[in-house]
């Protein structure tokens, strides 16, 4: 596991990597029951992050806001992948 790895692990993200992506998922409760999973997602191919909140309990996709640890630790997989 990288430190990178290490760091979104921190943050309470799972990491799961296939051929073509890199996901790092974090599952939780809003204070109304409703099951979110945040996602961040490194797509190897074309080489993008995508970052989205699933509502399981409405099936709403949302956007996602990002805390400075977060994008800390987006910039510094980024750098990892060589991407910039």
């Amino acid at each position: 596991m990288s430190e990178v790895d290490k760091l979104f692990e921190e943050l309470g993200y799972k990491k799961i990597e296939d051929k073509y992506n890199i996901d790092f998922n974090k599952l939780y409760k809003f204070n109304s029951g409703d099951k979110i999973n945040e996602k961040i997602r490194f797509c190897k191919l074309d080489k993008y992050v995508h970052i989205e909140n699933y509502n399981y309990d409405s099936g709403i996709t949302f956007g996602k806001y990002l805390d400075m640890q977060e994008l800390k630790a987006i910039n510094k997989k980024c750098e990892e992948l060589e991407w910039i």
